[in-house]
């Protein structure tokens, strides 16, 4: 992967579907509503909603820039669990199914500013996932920390 598939917050919009991995059986498969899935605790596939190939992905435990989009075939690499704050209700972390601990963090204004994070917990970690119009489970996601940065994908 290269740092052309990173996920950056631009003003782009993604879209994530859950996934249907029969053998993850940590997967939860109850659907909140007939519209909008319930995002506390369940494993999601996120993808770009220009390209929906491109699955978010992590390829690697170093905290930094060890994650971006990979287009094919699904793997649990790509699988992310969200995690309502215990204290900011509505915000989310997203946190990797393969690299247990590993979040997706904001630590600065800038575009490539985004990446992966093991360690302590910090506000930087926490998104919000707004419905974008009326297409079903379709989401802008947000970060806490820096309410103008939404996550995007750049790059072909």
């Amino acid at each position: 992967p290269s740092s052309q598939s990173a996920f950056t917050p631009l003003s782009s919009f993604l879209f994530f579907h859950r996934t249907t991995f029969p053998t993850a059986k940590y997967l939860n498969t109850q659907i909140a509503s007939m519209v909008q899935y319930e995002l506390e605790g369940n494993t999601f596939i996120i993808s770009n909603k220009v390209y929906p190939y491109a699955n978010l992905a992590q390829w690697g435990s170093d905290n930094g820039r060890d994650m971006g989009t990979i287009d094919g075939q699904s793997t649990y690499d790509q699988l992310w669990i969200l995690r309502e704050d215990l204290k900011i209700k509505g915000f989310y972390t997203i946190n990797n199914f393969t690299y247990v601990g590993s979040r997706v963090a904001k630590w600065g204004a800038g575009d490539r500013d985004t990446g992966n994070f093991e360690g302590i917990h910090l506000n930087d970690q926490l998104w919000k996932f707004e419905p974008h119009g009326s297409e079903e489970n379709h989401y802008t996601i947000t970060n806490y920390t820096y309410p103008k940065a939404r996550m995007a994908k750049w790059g072909a």
